[in-house]
């Protein structure tokens, strides 16, 4: 009962983006469903009402087929959750389930619905779930077109075969056709089946391409965001993360920790190594702040050789735990390499809420400096 209630609420919730993959597509294939349950409903109540003048008995058996699938589905999403590998197949197959109910029943009138389970498995990324998806519209097309033909709503193009224009069969206003068709089996495949499932092979065709440049396209513009924001030479984030960081007001009530370095004899080693030394004293340094940084917090290369990391929910243990875990892993790394140049950095951090996040950077920047300034007076 407790995970019904918690599937019924992320169901319905407002903000899905931060769904795994797939189940936020899930949420969205469940909300079509809904959404079409609640459209036949309308139109139920409106067939009662005589606004549509559809067969009632053709209208109350097409309505409460499709009445019974949505609701096996229901309980099916609330007994499984949704994140299970087999959501996508059942949400195409009841989607392919009212299709093909609704296109037995109301034939013509719902033509566009077909291509229902092709347009929904373009949300996934698995291309067998798209190829299930264009059989199980093939199948709907040959279903509902013979079961329509003899229980649905009478299309008399159907009836009567016609396979020309107005024009060759309205002869001084009356119509020419007068013989129905003698061999429903053979002329509904060559005329409705055969160029529906070509013309949903088509449309399948180009689901796929728009799938295909939809996603390159983000993918694209995922890379392009990734590389404004991250420094190329470190892989550390670069400054336009912090002024996102910094415009971010919805971390302002939260306790956080800057820990603020400055790479050693920088200068130093440039001279006398030279810049690409240089250049990988800079990389070294950021590689021991990045492996002891937590999955939450966030490495930025605040200047030429300074690092910040912006520690969520900091406190002075956690600050120092971390200070201490990078001075072990700089030591490791030092005896494993065996620089032939001085690798180290100045430390040090600052506390405080994330709205005071410009004043934290220089308290930590002030609390690094004093520790340089100890440290240059141990070394005389």
């Amino acid at each position: 009962m407790e995970r019904s209630i918690v599937t019924l609420k992320r169901l319905f919730s407002k903000d899905i983006k931060t769904e795994q993959n797939n189940v936020m597509q899930n949420i969205c294939v469940f909300r079509v469903i809904l959404f079409c349950f609640v459209i036949c409903t309308i139109m139920a109540i409106l067939n009662i009402s005589r606004i549509f003048i559809v067969d009632h008995k053709i209208m109350t058996w097409g309505y409460m087929g499709i009445c019974v699938v949505s609701i096996l589905y229901f309980v099916l999403i609330l007994l499984l959750g949704i994140e299970r590998t087999c959501i996508p197949y059942i949400s195409i197959t009841t989607i392919g389930l009212i299709v093909l109910v609704s296109s037995t029943a109301f034939t013509y009138h719902v033509i566009i619905l077909l291509t229902f389970p092709i347009v929904v498995a373009s949300m996934y990324d698995e291309m067998r779930l798209r190829k299930y998806a264009f059989w199980l519209t093939v199948f709907c097309i040959v279903v509902s077109t013979y079961a329509g033909y003899y229980w649905g709503i009478c299309d008399a193009n159907m009836v009567l075969i016609t396979c020309t224009s107005y024009r060759h069969l309205v002869k001084d206003g009356t119509f020419l056709l007068t013989k129905v068709n003698e061999s429903p089996v053979i002329t509904l495949f060559l005329y409705y089946v055969l160029p529906r499932s070509f013309t949903t092979f088509c449309f399948q065709y180009l689901c796929n391409k728009v799938n295909y440049v939809v996603r390159k396209s983000l993918e694209n513009a995922v890379q392009m965001e990734y590389k404004a924001l991250t420094d190329d030479m470190t892989g550390a984030y670069n400054k336009n993360r912090l002024i996102e960081l910094l415009n971010n007001r919805e971390r302002d009530g939260q306790d956080i920790a800057v820990i603020y370095w400055d790479v050693n004899q920088l200068k130093y080693v440039n001279d006398n190594w030279g810049h690409l030394c240089g250049d990988r004293l800079i990389t070294e340094v950021a590689k021991t702040i990045q492996s002891i940084a937590r999955e939450e917090d966030i490495v930025i290369r605040y200047g030429g050789d300074e690092f910040l990391l912006y520690v969520a929910n900091g406190t002075k243990e956690i600050a120092e735990q971390l200070i201490e875990a990078w001075k072990v892993r700089l030591e490791e790394e030092k005896k494993r390499e065996n620089y032939e140049f001085p690798v180290s950095a100045s430390v040090g951090y600052a506390l405080g809420k994330h709205s005071q996040l410009k004043d934290i950077i220089v308290a930590a920047d002030k609390d690094m400096y004093a520790n340089k300034r100890i440290r240059r007076e141990s070394a005389k």
